[in-house]
């Protein structure tokens, strides 16, 4: 059975970096972003990486929670920001 792995962060480096070999493997990636227009712009750039146009994606918090596995790929200055902002929500 196929996970959905939220990728937190990415539609930055870290994330553009790890979606197309999760793809490799046959899992379901899920984009996340801040927001969801800078998400959409990550999973459309990362779907043509994947050879899946485009990744869904959306914000953080909605992300991590249709996912079963969630990766955190944001650089570790911000970590403790995008984990307070999807707590709120």
């Amino acid at each position: 059975m196929r996970n959905k792995i939220a990728i937190i962060g990415g539609s930055g480096e870290l994330g553009y970096g790890l979606a197309p070999s999760i793809c490799a493997g046959g899992e379901n990636v899920l984009i996340g972003s801040r927001d969801e227009k800078g998400a959409r712009g990550g999973g459309a750039r990362e779907g043509g990486r994947c050879r899946r146009r485009p990744l869904p994606a959306r914000n953080n918090a909605a992300a991590a929670a249709q996912a079963s596995i969630v990766i955190l790929a944001v650089p570790f200055s911000a970590q403790a920001a995008i984990l307070k902002a999807s707590d709120r929500r």
